[in-house]
């Protein structure tokens, strides 16, 4: 995700419950003076935002600057990502670093990184490009991989329409969690919910077991 690494809690949680489990650390979030950082993105495209094309061109900036660091990381049986980082597989599946990976994305920002949060003609043409040539990347592939994302109903962030969207254009499978956030912390991970204090419902391990039996068997 954009403010978390291999401290956070899904990185965390997939290092308690898998054997194998790589964690990059991107530094897309904070303010930090990383290349891949927001506000680096900010600095070096200052004439992109006052031409009123921010989003895309930022967007593609940090994506871009992610993929030096991942391709470190390839090749690898599953990827997973959350919300920034869900955009961040996306891309670095769409410019063939992961072909062979199966994705599982969680919320996935990917329209948001790209367009902003206020789609227009331009922005909905622009998408249907990206889609085109994730699929066109995806049909080169003998063997199709698996997608899946994970997307919580009540998620204020990242709208689910976006995710509704994402599948229907790369024919991915949607989980819809009817109680969940942006984080979907209390959905997917275990232990004790802060927000409600009660149990977590351990999803993540059991979508990972039962989505990708070829690679956890």
């Amino acid at each position: 995700g954009l403010e978390s690494g291999v401290k956070g809690s899904k990185a965390l949680y997939l290092q308690r419950h898998f054997k194998s489990v790589k964690c990059p650390v991107l530094h897309t979030g904070g303010l930090n003076w990383n290349r891949n950082s927001f506000l680096v993105s900010y600095i070096v495209n200052i004439p992109a935002l006052l031409s009123g094309h921010y989003y895309e061109t930022v967007g593609r900036y940090i994506l871009s600057s992610c993929m030096n660091i991942l391709k470190d990381f390839a090749p690898t049986d599953l990827v997973v990502g959350s919300s920034m980082g869900g955009a961040i597989a996306l891309e670095s599946f769409r410019r063939g670093l992961f072909p062979n990976s199966r994705l599982l994305l969680l919320a996935p920002a990917l329209k948001r990184v790209l367009v902003g949060p206020t789609p227009n003609a331009q922005s909905d043409q622009m998408m249907s490009k990206w889609y085109q040539s994730f699929n066109d990347q995806k049909a080169s592939y003998d063997i199709q991989p698996r997608i899946v994302v994970v997307h919580g109903a009540l998620d204020d962030i990242i709208s689910i329409e976006d995710s509704r969207e994402l599948c229907t254009a790369i024919g991915a499978k949607l989980i819809e969690v009817e109680e969940g956030d942006h984080s979907l912390n209390d959905f997917l991970l275990d232990g004790v919910s802060k927000k409600t204090g009660r149990p977590q419902q351990n999803q993540l391990k059991h979508i990972i077991l039962q989505e990708f039996q070829d690679i956890t068997s």
